[in-house]
């Protein structure tokens, strides 16, 4: 077995191992995904394919390799990701997606990133390699007329197309400050104008928000009702928001519900009625408000390497802790050894030292669950995810090694 890079003369194979993996596709979004995949292929523009062969030169398995930028506790870090992964429908349980998880690792550690991250087409297959849950999102379904309205949008327009750009460097800022967010350009200027109608808000001169949308039928059969799905609405200030929900709020005589796709379990703040109309509410519910999804998951490909590039953190320890870290990688065996650490001041460093006031056990997918603020510290122990050798020490463990922003991320790949 060995591994390679994909070039146009593997299309066609290439193309077969991903049908067969993602199947069900529109015509469409099928077409578009060939183009992307050849473009790909010739180019190189936002990642690389990559195979695995066997002795034959037979293609059992590929995958395609990002390098991002991702704000990390507010810093921007190096990400390394993985989409398109497939296997050759005749070379199934043969362990290939363990050796392109293997190559995955192995690739982002050579090159100085310590963080890995995919979207999952199924949690407990990549959990057992050590990844770990980490970014969800919902869809509200509002009603236009209960959205609170303000009265003013006289700041909204569509955005012209020598916007687009300026659009694009307000997503790269936002996405620069605000934690888990990915900057990759290519990606994000399909995400946010392919298939949608994009609104700028712009005062002073200066944008400080957006908003894509797309009119969709509510029905098949019936072309006299529409909704209108907000895939993403961006802003910087509590002004920016009230202009869009004024925009959103006066549809409400053409769109029976705005179905807006976000980060944020807090939106149904935003309506006086947020029933979503699904009827799905239990346990003495009356009404369900959201549609819950899954999103990325994270794992920490190296925790000393980690450690090193993210070894500070905001609020001060004034005495030296010592922290023993058990973290177990059943997948990756170098990344399974006992670590200690001195916390002391705004860093943390690794120690030689054998002494440790408290010791943290766990698997890696659920130590980075922690680490990148997905889930607190008190909740994996709660959980018996992470077990602590003494309670006392788990606020501090919480603020050194954990963070209080869960991530959010808008970007797919």
């Amino acid at each position: 077995m060995y591994f390679r890079e994909l070039t146009l003369d593997d299309y066609d194979i290439l193309m077969q191992n991903i049908r067969n993996a993602f199947p069900h596709k529109p015509p469409h979004i099928e077409e578009r995904r060939a183009d992307y995949v050849r473009r790909e292929l010739d180019k190189r523009e936002q990642g690389v394919f990559v195979g695995l062969f066997d002795d034959n030169d037979v293609l059992v398995a590929s995958m395609e390799l990002f390098e991002f930028e991702m704000c990390f506790k507010g810093k921007l870090i190096p990400l390394g990701g993985t989409g398109f992964v497939a296997t050759n429908f005749l070379r199934k349980k043969e362990k290939s997606a363990k050796a392109l998880v293997e190559f995955f690792t192995k690739y982002f550690l050579d090159r100085g990133i310590t963080i890995g991250a995919l979207y999952p087409f199924n949690f407990a297959f990549y959990k057992k390699m050590g990844f770990g849950y980490a970014t969800e999102n919902y869809m509200f379904n509002l009603i236009p007329g209960y959205i609170l309205n303000n009265g003013d949008k006289s700041n909204l327009s569509y955005c012209r197309p020598d916007e687009e750009e300026e659009v694009l460097e307000f997503y790269s800022k936002y996405a620069s400050i605000t934690h888990g967010m990915l900057i990759n350009k290519g990606n994000d200027y399909t995400r946010i104008f392919r298939d949608n109608q994009v609104v700028v808000c712009r005062i002073n001169g200066q944008i400080t928000g957006y908003l894509s949308f797309r009119l969709v039928p509510v029905e098949t059969h019936v072309d006299k009702t529409t909704d209108m799905i907000v895939s993403e609405m961006v802003y910087q200030d509590e002004e920016t928001l009230g202009q869009f929900l004024t925009f959103l709020a006066s549809q409400s005589d053409q769109i029976e519900r705005i179905r807006l796709y976000t980060t944020d379990p807090y939106i149904y703040y935003l309506s006086d009625n947020p029933d979503n109309g699904l009827n799905t509410a239990y346990n003495n519910g009356i009404q369900q408000l959201a549609h819950m999804c899954g999103g990325s998951m994270l794992k920490i490909l190296d925790l000393k390497a980690y450690l090193k590039q993210n070894s500070t953190f905001e609020e001060p320890v004034h005495e030296p802790v010592y922290v023993k870290l058990n973290i177990k990688d059943s997948f990756n065996k170098s990344n399974n050894e006992p670590v200690i650490v001195k916390i002391e001041g705004n860093s943390i460093e690794i120690s030689e030292n054998s002494h440790f006031d408290v010791k943290l056990s766990g698997d890696v997918s659920d130590f980075t669950s922690f680490a990148v603020g997905a889930i607190p510290l008190s909740k994996q122990i709660e959980y018996s995810r992470l077990c602590i050798s003494d309670k006392k020490w788990a606020p501090l463990l919480q603020r050194c090694l954990g963070y209080d922003k869960k991530p959010v991320c808008f970007s797919y790949f």
